[in-house]
């Protein structure tokens, strides 16, 4: 009988011990009520149109999962989209970071249907509300670990805050088993996808940002998920999102506004097709696909002009064989040529010759009559 309160004593050490150095792994859990084990979101809380809620079931969750750790998470619901990403958050307050420690933040997280944006920002809670570590993430359907590492504290931060910014979009999500602790994770969630050589960065605006085109000359270009006030209604064409461009203002020629993707190079003796999905707000309007070189003269390969409808249709132009390496390259769309609003999708760029899309049409198109989706093609000289 003591020879075995002895083996179960050593038995109950072990299992202690093993489960202080997993913790120590991570370090410390400098948050209360990380897991919402609480059952209540307090000392969390939320600004700017963003409500919190701890809860132990995941409804309308589009991937029927349980709750990642425990038995509750923290539900997030952001009521409306903000003017700045910034403008609606989740928040725990009342931290010190000290001056020459580095901190990780990380989080289990999963959205209620579709892709959702989130920014990880430990930060100084009071003006000028320095980041430290800010890093932007998309979440999918799916439980998920993201995290973020902040450099050494130049010196004491007080007030320090643990923010979560939300308000890229309206939409559900859950969040579990936050941690915040001194040092780095032993390893890095993977956060973002694998990306070919010679895949198109966000061709499909599935980050649900912008990044990294931008738009030069009169207009704006924004991420959405809802084809606003579209004349004909349709959804975004592949995917849950679409890029939405306003052209303010005719130019003077049609090349002073553009959207463009830079960072390229064009391979000396190759040939690329740039294909792409576009669909008008109302009526018709005109668009230039030049890939190009991103300098003085600009010369461009494979330039066209298309006409868009007010209906989903592909476009694309396939390039001659590239004379020499072409450095600095962009892929560009010129849209000056009139005021108004279109939309742009499933972009891609690619070596070779022209090939159908993977993604069908058919599915990624709402049941809203007949099929929309055609393809544009061309015959280059």
């Amino acid at each position: 009988m003591k020879t075995h309160f002895v083996l179960f004593s050593l038995l109950m050490s072990c299992m202690m011990l093993s489960g202080v150095v997993a913790s120590a792994d991570e370090g410390e859990n400098l948050l209360a009520n990380g897991g919402f084990e609480n059952r209540v979101a307090d000392p969390w809380s939320s600004y700017g149109g963003v409500t919190i809620t701890a809860v132990d079931e995941l409804r309308r969750a589009a991937v029927d999962e349980d709750v990642i750790e425990g038995d509750f998470c923290l539900y997030v619901e952001v009521l409306t989209k903000g003017g700045n990403f910034w403008d609606g958050g989740v928040q725990h307050g009342g931290h010190t970071f000290e001056a020459g420690k580095v901190y990780t933040l990380s989080a289990y997280l999963k959205s209620a249907d579709g892709p959702m944006q989130i920014n990880f920002k430990p930060e100084l809670a009071e003006d000028p509300w320095t980041g430290y570590g800010s890093k932007e993430f998309t979440m999918t359907e799916e439980w998920k670990k993201y995290s973020t590492t902040t450099p050494p504290m130049p010196s004491d931060v007080n007030p320090g805050s643990i923010t979560f910014h939300v308000a890229y979009e309206a939409g559900e999500f859950w969040m579990d088993d936050v941690r915040f602790y001194e040092g780095t994770p032993d390893e890095e969630p993977i956060d973002e996808p694998v990306v070919e050589p010679d895949e198109l960065v966000n061709g499909t605006f599935e980050t649900g940002s912008t990044n990294p085109w931008s738009l030069y000359g009169d207009g704006s270009i924004e991420v959405v998920r809802r084809l606003t006030d579209a004349a004909v209604p349709e959804d975004p064409i592949e995917g849950f999102y679409a890029l939405h461009i306003t052209i303010d203002l005719a130019g003077a020629n049609f090349w002073d506004t553009g959207l463009q993707h830079g960072g390229h190079v064009f391979k000396r003796g190759e040939v690329y097709t740039l294909a792409a999905f576009l669909k008008s707000k109302e009526g018709s309007m005109q668009i230039n696909f030049k890939p190009e070189l991103a300098a003085d003269p600009w010369t461009g390969f494979g330039a066209q002009e298309f006409t868009m409808t007010e209906e989903w249709a592909e476009y694309y132009v396939t390039t001659p064989m590239m004379p020499d390496d072409i450095d600095p390259g962009s892929i560009t769309f010129h849209t000056g040529y009139a005021p108004g609003e279109f939309w742009v999708d499933g972009v891609r760029f690619y070596e070779g010759e022209y090939e159908e899309p993977e993604f069908d049409p058919a599915r990624a198109v709402s049941p809203r009559g007949k099929l929309s989706a055609t393809w544009g093609s061309i015959k280059n000289d």
